[in-house]
């Protein structure tokens, strides 16, 4: 036998199906010199002549299973060109799919790095930034204007930190009274992704719907950002007709209040304010304020004369 059938017999013996094929040839031709060459009883040569028969079929859908859910079992090691890539295949984290999203450099620039911290790690970068501040400051020892450049950059950071730690713990919400459509305009700031819910006054122990005309108010909160009280406004006006009076929530009221709009407010709480009924002229005058300050110089202006 020349060295290339040897080369052939032993790829056949290391490689899965040829093992597989060689036990099916052997275990065939076995059985059948048993039944040829010995003189059993009929009913052990009827076992044998059945297991000839249906052993291929058994190995068949063995082998099925194989190929359509194991089939990177049926290759040795040498039938890859790097014996790593056979390694790979017994590992499930490396079959996994890994879906990597791109980011461009202008999408990144966009992407506001304090989204999805939470309070707890503003928290711990505080007292990490405190450490650090308190070294450079023994390292700067005797030099004023460095200590003061220090100082400063700490207080800096720790302004735009406590903001965040605010605007997380006070989350800008409407409120919409318990009228008539109040549902469907809450489901209407939801699809818009602005977080809303419906506010049953406590002394509505029944929870009934109450009439819009008791409800004609809209409260603005002082620190929610002026566009989105535009946007507020506008779907408000649009869902409910007979809204007619804006003001700015009470510089007394609770923090959580004031990063609040409310939708429904108290008639009667309109008419106690003695706030000025607004036609569509005014509204449009709100829809036109572009900074927090001219908001609230609107707001007042409208309502004063």
């Amino acid at each position: 036998m020349d060295n290339k059938k040897v080369k052939n017999v032993i790829a056949v013996v290391k490689n899965p199906i040829g093992v597989i094929g060689l036990f099916l040839v052997l275990v065939e031709a076995i059985a059948a010199l048993v039944i040829v060459k010995t003189s059993l009883p009929y009913s052990l040569n009827l076992i044998l002549v059945l297991f000839v028969v249906i052993f291929p079929f058994v190995v068949l859908w063995v082998f099925y299973l194989l190929v359509t859910k194991h089939h990177e079992k049926l290759y040795s090691p040498s039938d890859y060109k790097d014996e790593k890539y056979f390694a790979n295949t017994y590992n499930r984290t490396t079959q996994t799919e890994e879906i990597v999203e791109v980011v461009s450099q202008e999408e990144m620039e966009t992407v506001d790095p304090r989204e999805g911290m939470t309070i707890e790690d503003i928290r711990m970068i505080k007292e990490s930034l405190n450490t650090i501040v308190s070294m450079q400051k023994s390292i700067v020892d005797n030099k004023p204007e460095e200590i003061s450049i220090v100082e400063d950059a700490e207080r800096v950071i720790n302004e735009r930190l406590d903001s965040y730690v605010i605007e997380k713990e006070f989350e800008y919400k409407t409120t919409v009274s318990y009228i008539y459509g109040c549902r469907q305009f809450v489901k209407d700031l939801n699809r818009k992704g602005y977080l809303a819910e419906i506010y049953i006054a406590p002394d509505n122990k029944n929870a009934l719907l109450t009439k819009n005309c008791e409800h004609e108010a809209i409260w603005v909160g002082r620190k929610v950002p002026v566009s989105l009280v535009v946007e507020i406004i506008k779907m408000a006006k649009t869902k409910f007709p007979h809204l007619k009076y804006v003001d700015l929530s009470s510089e007394f009221a609770p923090e959580y209040i004031q990063y609040q709009n409310h939708i429904g407010g108290a008639t009667s709480t309109a008419l106690e304010r003695k706030l000025k009924k607004l036609e569509a002229d005014d509204f449009e005058k709100i829809y036109r304020c572009q900074s927090e300050e001219e908001l609230f110089e609107c707001i007042a202006n409208l309502n004063n004369n």
